[in-house]
């Protein structure tokens, strides 16, 4: 059973205060599937989000541009978010009373005997280790922000990557 109340949450959090990297997500329904918006299916079953990701971010850029100028990829998928739009980015907070305020909004579900019920929610833990924590200003957020922007048949073949920087890397430039 889960907790009934504010101060009963606050004190099932006392018992991971210790954690060093501590992250909540709160969601309205316990069944929830814990992955960023583009990777869902939609009511239907379909999952066309991440195929149109390019088209989606370019026509809401153009839509309301003046929303969107002097913003980095980053920001802008946050701004999207807020929009309703999928986005690759899955929100996590360190404050646990923001994930309960989550894990509390209204979710009508169809219950197993047909009926319209509200759902539970639920705050997942996360204890994230040092090394995996990236700052919005590091390359692999930059990186990973910008996936947004390539079209669906895009693809990156490192091997082939690695063996051009080799050989490049072994050019002798001289400029005598």
């Amino acid at each position: 059973e889960g907790v009934k109340s504010v101060s009963e949450f606050l004190m099932e959090i006392d018992q991971v205060s210790s954690i060093k990297n501590v992250f909540y997500r709160g969601h309205a329904n316990k069944n929830f599937k814990i992955i960023p918006g583009i990777y869902r299916s939609d009511e239907k079953g379909n999952s066309s989000y991440l195929e149109n990701e390019d088209l989606m971010y370019s026509e809401l850029v153009s839509m309301i541009p003046d929303e969107f100028e002097k913003k980095d990829t980053l920001q802008s998928l946050t701004l999207m978010q807020h929009y309703g739009l999928p986005t690759r980015i899955l929100d996590l907070t360190e404050n646990a009373l923001v994930g309960l305020y989550f894990a509390c909004k209204d979710e009508l579900i169809m219950s197993e005997d047909g009926l319209t019920v509200q759902a539970d929610g639920e705050v997942i833990v996360f204890d994230i280790k040092d090394e995996d924590i990236c700052y919005y200003n590091s390359d692999k957020v930059s990186i990973l922000a910008n996936i947004t922007k390539c079209k669906n048949d895009f693809s990156f073949n490192y091997f082939y990557f690695t063996y051009l920087n080799h050989i490049i890397n072994d050019i002798d430039i001289s400029l005598e």
